[in-house]
């Protein structure tokens, strides 16, 4: 059983390196992260990359600002696809504004 984490992140280089490295730090069995990088415009989605070496995380990018709607239809696609029928998806801000 796998838990796919959803993390929505638009325009984060201030925090989510820091956010992302707390639920690393959670140490927590089977966690599968997957950030939606919604067309940021800084460096949101090199400081994803360089976490992710570090655990289990997909990096899903639109080319633009799309919105969340579109955000968490790409990430919950993403996750139905990869998970089985006993794992769970659960959805944050990569903002940090949940906390893990």
């Amino acid at each position: 059983m796998t838990t796919h984490l959803v993390l929505l992140a638009y325009n984060e280089e201030a925090g989510i390196g820091k956010h992302l490295a707390e639920i690393r730090d959670l140490r927590l069995p089977d966690l599968s992260a997957i950030v939606v990088n919604d067309g940021s415009t800084d460096r949101t989605a090199s400081i994803v990359r360089e976490i992710g070496k570090a655990m289990n995380l997909d990096l899903l990018s639109h080319d633009r600002n799309r919105g969340v709607a579109a955000v968490f239809d790409t990430g919950l696609r993403h996750a139905a696809a990869i998970s089985a029928p006993s794992d769970f998806v659960i959805t944050m801000e990569a903002d940090g504004t949940n906390d893990p």
